[in-house]
């Protein structure tokens, strides 16, 4: 086994003659970060023309490694081996340090170095730049020290690796998979309660558009009808630094803050009386249902509950309920998709009219309450494994690392870890 610096094994960062062969036309293959994956996610079915991405760009071949520069996609250790290229030629973009191994040096066991846990601890504390914004140096991948054993040492242990990561990639599917079954079950859960519709009513179920069938028994009313929206207020920069008054000052980003009910009791900022009086600011009630206006954000179909009076930023809208269980009223509006109404554009929004004027039914108070206090319970029970779930994922994610950095640094012989089970 040799102690070496990379740069006596790789190259970093080299001239890729491949794209230059090519003609303006030729097709390849594009990279953005987010097709960037250490395992099945890795996405190359982008395609470009040349010309398209002659410069600006990042170029790459078949059997390089390309490392992710940036924060916090580094950290993550998204380094991934390249191969089955359109035309053995790929480009992507500018966060992408290449990596090319000369013949000392196996390609898939060169990206596990760089997934490895002193590689990616190392590199982070030389990150340069400012936050959020901080990237790894090419001298950092060049001056990593390494012990490299054989090429056949390392083929053996890439063997050993690509088996058990694709057991663990097996594992956090099916994870993801059971995550994305439970959030169905919660939303046909949630829709069968807020309309209260047994399917043996069978056609005589009262039709809403956005919800389907509901309860025959239940009088179908629309948003303003029965509630009131409160705007939000444009906070000048200079007051949005503060953490201490009397008001919460709720913001988009404060969405998940709140509980596993929906209820939101703190924000990252807070609003003197003084300043809420100098803004003129308008206070949502306790007990109103927030969602986001506009945005990406809006998209995402949040909803969240006030535990108290409120201020609220102009991305967020207040909606207070005349009558019923505000909780009730959350969950019926957490089915509701505001991308369905939103004005076109290329920043999504929908206005007060367009929500006021969404059709809802309207069941009585003490069915409000019933339905509200199942629905809590089953979104506790939700909560719950969806963090089991979520634990789980992470424990496979250091396991994983734990693996990759205990055989690429050789404290771990895989020919006795293949035989005791592990595999």
């Amino acid at each position: 086994m040799s102690r070496l610096r990379l740069r006596h094994v790789i190259r970093v960062n080299p001239p890729c003659p491949r794209f230059d062969q090519l003609g303006p036309t030729d097709d390849l293959t594009f990279l953005p970060m987010e097709a960037v994956w250490a395992d099945s996610r890795l996405d190359t079915s982008r395609v470009r023309i040349k010309a398209t991405v002659a410069t600006g760009y990042t170029r790459f071949q078949d059997g390089d490694v390309l490392v992710p520069k940036i924060t916090p996609t580094f950290e993550a250790g998204r380094s991934v081996p390249i191969s089955g290229l359109l035309g053995g030629v790929g480009a992507g973009t500018t966060e992408l340090h290449v990596l090319r191994p000369t013949e000392s040096v196996d390609q898939s066991f060169l990206a596990y170095i760089t997934q490895s846990h002193p590689f990616l601890k190392f590199g982070e504390a030389e990150m340069y730049g400012v936050a959020g914004q901080k990237r790894v140096p090419d001298d950092f991948v060049r001056d990593f020290v390494v012990d490299l054993p054989p090429v056949e040492e390392q083929r053996r242990i890439v063997d050993f690796l690509d088996a058990e990561t694709a057991h663990m990639a097996e594992l956090r599917e099916g994870y993801e998979r059971l995550r994305s079954l439970m959030t169905e079950r919660w939303q046909v859960l949630t829709r069968r309660l807020v309309t209260g519709f047994d399917e043996s009513h069978g056609d005589s179920g009262m039709a809403v558009s956005w919800l389907g069938r509901i309860n025959p028994r239940w009088p179908i009313t629309t948003i303003g009808r029965v509630s009131r929206t409160y705007m939000g207020t444009t906070f000048p920069h200079a007051y949005q630094g503060e953490t201490t008054g009397e008001t919460p000052f709720i913001k988009v980003g404060d969405f998940g803050l709140a509980d596993s009910r929906g209820w939101l009791s703190t924000a990252g900022n807070w609003v003197t009386r003084r300043v809420a009086k100098t803004l003129r600011a308008r206070v949502v009630p306790e007990g109103s249902v927030l969602y986001a206006r506009v945005g990406a954000a809006m998209l995402l179909n949040q909803r969240r509950l006030t535990t108290r009076e409120s201020i609220v930023d102009d991305n967020v809208r207040g909606i207070k309920f005349s009558g019923g269980d505000p909780r009730y009223w959350r969950y019926l509006l957490t089915l509701l998709d505001l991308g369905q109404l939103s004005n076109p554009g290329p920043v999504p929004s929908v206005s007060e009219s367009q929500v006021a004027a969404v059709p809802v039914p309207l069941p009585p108070e003490e069915e409000q309450l019933r339905i509200a206090h199942r629905l809590d319970e089953f979104n506790d029970e939700h909560s719950h494994l969806n963090q089991n779930l979520s634990n789980q994922v992470a424990l496979l994610k250091e396991r994983r690392q734990a693996l990759i950095t205990a055989a690429v640094t050789g404290q771990l012989d895989v020919t006795t870890a293949r035989g005791s089970g592990l595999q």
